[in-house]
């Protein structure tokens, strides 16, 4: 009995540590949570039609949700829009957590006039050595 509990507490340790790798996504909302989460999986089989759908509905259910308004302006080839939905990221920047602040000013940097991509570089650089195994971190940058 001693050594299952022992097992059961190291899988248990195990899988928080798993966790706090991750980049933590802040909402108000499980369920844009979930569709913020849909919204990834329709990216990754590039359905943009499911992207915005999803991401739409995240921020329906959460205002104040920076990163699917972030995700919104990436997948918006119209420049407007995509600035419309990066100034809503930046609008709520401040109730986010630091790896949250890292990723949009990343994406703001690459999007700004007179870009030349040192400051992204930095930013994405500083996310993916505080997550590296976090595949959102990686997915902009290759720490080593």
């Amino acid at each position: 009995m001693k050594n299952k509990l022992i097992f059961l507490l190291v899988v248990v340790l195990s899988w928080s540590s798993l966790n706090a790798q991750k980049i933590p996504i802040t909402t108000k909302s499980k369920e844009a949570l979930t569709f913020y989460k849909k919204g990834w999986q329709h990216e990754d089989r590039l359905n943009l039609d499911e992207v915005e759908k999803m991401y739409s509905r995240a921020v329906s259910m959460d205002s104040a949700f920076a990163l699917a308004y972030l995700r919104l302006a990436m997948v918006k080839d119209n420049y407007e829009v995509r600035r419309t939905q990066l100034k809503q990221a930046v609008k709520y920047i401040d109730q986010v957590t630091e790896a949250e602040k890292l990723w949009i000013k990343g994406r703001v940097d690459f999007y700004a006039s007179g870009y030349d991509g040192s400051k992204e570089y930095g930013y994405f650089k500083k996310l993916a050595k505080l997550y590296p195994n976090d595949e959102m971190a990686g997915y902009y940058f290759k720490y080593k």
